[in-house]
């Protein structure tokens, strides 16, 4: 089985959308995936809710309370 991860880095503002509805239509184009890629037999799809700067820290924090 193959694996692959993917993140994009989006503009604060293309065409008039802002940052937030810019990722809600990335979910939908990624969802929308299986129904034209036959080979793909699931995935996931996550919106990062922090700031890119805090991204780091939140992860660091993670990494602390791990068993």
């Amino acid at each position: 089985m193959y694996k692959h991860v993917g993140s994009w880095k989006l503009m604060a503002q293309v065409d008039g959308m802002e940052k937030a509805d810019l990722a809600l239509e990335v979910d939908r184009r990624v969802d929308a995936l299986p129904g034209i890629i036959s080979g793909i037999r699931g995935f996931e799809v996550a919106v990062n809710v922090v700031a890119y700067t805090q991204a780091g820290t939140i992860a660091e924090a993670i990494g602390e309370y791990r068993v």
